[in-house]
């Protein structure tokens, strides 16, 4: 593959010359033939003949990739169209640039014409030619921040990684840093012989290592002509890492060049510092992948490249990427952390590789791998999200050492019937088991808070074992299971989140003495769960929190409750309801359906809602308030029913507007004018 590296002058000038203007001409039109109509012979002839024109202009020969890659022509012609808004001129500068220009020059003008980043979207044809797939550029860029979208990275999951073996050889090995490097090449001047050979023959860059091994440069040769040569250039680029470089990341962490010196060797002896924003360098890194990554960073045609890691998290940050023919995996000091599976085991035990103990499962790595029945993960401490999820010939799972579990570990695992932690287990992700087969499950003592959506549909769970003080339970964590019968240990509960036991008709269990927070829909429906009174410590009620549970005898509202939500206690067997002053609101439905007989309204209620008080039992309403909003049927309309108020006030104006019978308290605090009886 023909070479050559023009700087800018030269470039713009190539508009002035007819002949290259022709043959720019020829290039254009058949890159805006059909694909199957171009003539890519008679393109490479034209490259060729404008290589050769070049020669005596250019004495300094560099790698330009894509001087004939088909592929790279066929995006050209796939984005031909573009061209329409361009005069001739403005075409052919276009082809020379992609001809003739560097990397970088080719890009910017490809991008600019055909709003395409050939760097992003044709990397394997630009990586076998370039300096490398994200940072290409010459001496004569301008002395101006320019940052580039990418980097060159080696991912766990996708690249032959680094390992080192258990017995203790080594295939390839993930670098230290080194805080100091300096590197010094002196340009070259090529012959036409040379140049000439390298237009048929593709070369590469040489690369130089420095005094570390983790920071190098890729020198390429600066295009100055023989008669300049007395004038001062580069000549060689350092990079010095201070304390404060960060070289390993986890994820979600900020890519930063902080602590990182420039310097630059001119060719009259001098050594200058070199401000980063007048480089070309990596401005962007995946830090949700694991990955070995290169940062690249551009000086006047000189390449300084800076290795960095981006791990999972603190455990794994100075890890290093290993593989074996089943596992994928990351070694560090606890031992391995297996990132990926190729097995196709039924029956699985995990416990070591390369020698190495496996004490962590990286998310998703046997995921819908339904071929597993059985797994023993004996020195396992972290399983993460979706682990297991959808495996769903597993029947057993045994993690005696299990710590953290992610969420949705083991979500869809239809045929686990049971699941037991021990005591070592202190976190549960949201929907560690949800809708799987259980029928029993256990959690150990170090477990005090129950997940969102915990068993949330799992039809067939009959029992819960809670061994810790569990203070919590999550949103949907047991909805829907309605075979649900005991849960033990809930004595110590203060939480209970929204639909937590929704729809569980058969549960029963011990109600906390000391319930805090009960969220909309939280025992919903639970028409076995012996409630008794409400318990005083409570201090959040959401909507429906207690509808339907026959267990439930008694409300005394403590005071700091405002609102009553809708249809709290609908249809609870409350036969006491008592309201305390402070209360604001009773919204729809809050008492529908109550056993209470009598009940009072404190004077600060502002809005009783539709049905808010509506019962058949009802026999005596108690109105301390004068003018709260009653929406309709806010009380039943019985002949039994007695309204007690005062004379003039919306209570009395809406039992007579509904032909109850109301009871006058003589007591008024005043006469409200206007009204008569």
């Amino acid at each position: 593959m023909a070479t050559l590296h023009i700087d800018k002058i030269i470039a713009e000038k190539v508009n002035q010359d007819d002949l290259i203007r022709l043959l720019e001409t020829v290039i254009d039109e058949e890159m805006q033939r059909p694909e199957a109509e171009m003539n890519c012979d008679l393109i490479d002839q034209c490259v060729d003949a404008l290589l050769e024109m070049r020669q005596d202009r250019d004495h300094l020969a560099v790698m330009v990739p894509l001087m004939q890659d088909k592929a790279f022509l066929h995006l050209i012609q796939r984005k031909a169209g573009n061209t329409a808004r361009l005069n001739g001129a403005a075409r052919g500068a276009l082809i020379a640039a992609a001809i003739l220009a560097s990397t970088i020059s080719v890009n910017a003008m490809v991008d600019a014409a055909f709003d395409y980043n050939i760097l992003e979207h044709i990397g394997k044809a630009i990586s076998a030619s370039v300096l490398g797939p994200e940072i290409i550029g010459g001496e004569d860029d301008v002395d101006e921040p320019t940052t580039v979208p990418g980097t060159t990275e080696k991912s766990e999951s996708t690249t032959a990684p680094e390992r080192t073996t258990a017995n203790g050889e080594t295939a390839t090995r993930q670098p230290e840093q080194t805080t100091t490097a300096a590197a010094v090449t002196q340009p070259t001047t090529t012959t036409p012989t040379e140049r000439e050979q390298e237009s048929t023959t593709k070369k590469e860059p040489t690369t130089k290592k420095v005094t570390g091994d983790n920071v190098h440069h890729k020198p390429t040769q600066p295009d100055r002509p023989e008669e300049t040569t007395k004038a001062v250039r580069v000549i060689g680029f350092n990079a010095q890492l201070g304390e404060s470089f960060k070289s390993h990341y986890i994820y979600g962490e900020q890519l930063s060049y902080d602590g990182l010196t420039l310097t630059a060797d001119w060719s009259d002896g001098t050594t200058k510092p070199v401000a980063l924003k007048n480089c070309t360098y990596t401005t962007q890194v995946n830090m949700n992948r694991t990955a070995d990554v290169t940062l690249n960073i551009l000086y006047k045609g000189f390449l300084v490249e800076i290795p960095i890691t981006v791990r999972p998290n603190e455990e794994t940050r100075e890890s290093t990427i290993c593989q074996t023919d089943r596992y994928d995996y990351l070694l560090c000091k606890a031992g391995a952390y297996i990132t990926a599976y190729r097995g196709t085991a039924k029956e699985l035990i995990c416990n070591v590789v390369d020698g190495n103990r496996i004490f962590a499962i990286a998310d998703e790595v046997f995921r819908k791998h339904t071929e597993l029945t059985t797994v023993e993960l004996p020195y396992v401490t972290y399983v993460g999200a979706k682990a297991f999820a959808g495996c769903t010939a597993l029947t057993q799972a045994e993690l005696p050492k299990l710590q953290q579990l992610g969420e949705e570990a083991f979500a869809g695992c239809k045929a686990l019937a049971e699941a037991e932690t021990g005591d070592s287990l202190t976190h549960i992700g949201r929907r560690a088991f949800a809708e799987t087969a259980l029928q029993r499950l256990r959690l150990g003592k170090g477990v005090t808070v129950i997940p969102e959506g915990l068993c949330n549909d799992c039809t067939h769970l009959e029992s819960v074992r809670l061994q810790g003080q569990v203070t919590e339970i999550g949103s949907w964590a047991f909805e829907g299971c309605d075979r649900l019968k005991t849960v033990t240990g809930t004595e110590h509960l203060r939480r209970v989140g929204d639909y937590a036991f929704s729809d569980c008709q058969a549960v029963t269990f011990a109600f906390p003495a000391q319930l805090e927070v009960a969220g909309e829909n939280a025992f919903y429906f639970c028409r076995q769960l012996q409630i008794g009174a409400l318990p005083q410590s409570i201090k959040s009620i959401g909507k429906r929190a207690f509808a339907y549970c026959p267990g439930l005898t008694e409300v005394r509202l403590p005071a700091g409750i405002a609102v009553v939500p809708e249809e709290a206690f609908r249809a609870t067997n409350a036969k006491t309801i008592v309201l305390p002053e402070g209360v604001e609101r009773i919204e729809a439905g809050a008492f529908e359906s109550c056993k209470a007989t009598v009940i009072t309204v404190p004077g600060t209620v502002k809005y009783i809602g539709k049905r808010g008080l509506y019962s058949v039992l009802l026999r005596d309403v108690r109105f301390n308030c004068l003018s709260p909003v009653m929406e309709e049927q806010a009380l039943y309309n019985s002949n039994r029913l007695v309204v007690q108020c005062y004379l003039g006030t919306t209570p009395y104006q809406y039992a007579k507007a509904n032909q109850i019978k109301v009871e006058l308290k003589q007591d008024l605090p005043e006469v409200i004018p206007g009204i008569d009886d």
